[in-house]
């Protein structure tokens, strides 16, 4: 069993998955939202997504995970302009940030995946990224013992690439950050953020009203 990868921002997201926690009311005629506090996600199935996330098994050389490039300790990215994948060819772009990459309303930079699971279908069998086939990906996994166990638990038609693509779904939803001081003063704590930045959030309200919200 591989170690998982463990950050604060993976610790954060396990609190979460309790469900949302107690807060104040949003601020009053708000046109931006506050991250929500929990997206209620199954924490069994976010946990098992944690340990495939951080498995280099997921790679068709078994060594590049995930967190290759998702790296939690560095707000879900790797910092650089280009990634190295499989064999360590670079991709083409970089790394965006995972972290609360459920909110997207598409995935990717370019938008072309709609959902999570199309997006972790796409970067396993990207062969500048993870360069695997859900045919031996899937093989490899059934030959796991505490893998075969974990997915019995979970889902009843066990190891299949749909409950794969979806435990790795339910961990990404896990990762968002609810408690920014912005959120914070979403929220109605009005002492969260500082004077000069009230009035930038009061132009930029502003804006929005006269040119949206009308």
């Amino acid at each position: 069993m591989k170690t998982p990868f463990f950050s604060a921002a993976l610790l954060t997201a396990f609190a979460l998955l309790a469900g949302p926690q107690a807060g104040v009311a949003a601020m009053p005629n708000e046109p931006i939202q506050p991250v929500p506090k929990s997206l209620g996600q199954d924490p069994a199935r976010a946990r098992l997504g944690a340990r495939l996330f951080s498995d280099p098994v997921l790679s068709g050389n078994r060594q590049v995970s995930c967190a290759s490039c998702h790296n939690l300790s560095r707000a879900g990215t790797d910092g650089l302009r280009h990634s190295p994948g499989l064999n360590g060819k670079m991709t083409d772009v970089n790394t965006p940030t995972v972290l609360n990459a459920a909110l997207n309303f598409r995935q990717f930079w370019d938008g072309r995946a709609a959902t999570l699971e199309t997006q972790v279908d796409q970067v396993i069998r990207n062969p500048n990224e993870m360069g695997a086939n859900w045919k031996d990906l899937l093989r490899k996994l059934s030959a796991d013992a505490s893998y075969t166990a974990s997915f019995a638990a979970i889902y009843k038609d066990g190891i299949t690439q749909a409950n794969v693509q979806d435990a790795i779904a339910s961990f990404e939803r896990a990762l968002i950050t609810p408690s920014s001081r912005f959120d914070r003063y979403l929220r109605g704590e009005t002492d969260a953020i500082s004077a000069s930045e009230k009035a930038g959030a009061k132009r930029r309200e502003n804006v929005w009203h006269s040119n949206v919200g009308r």
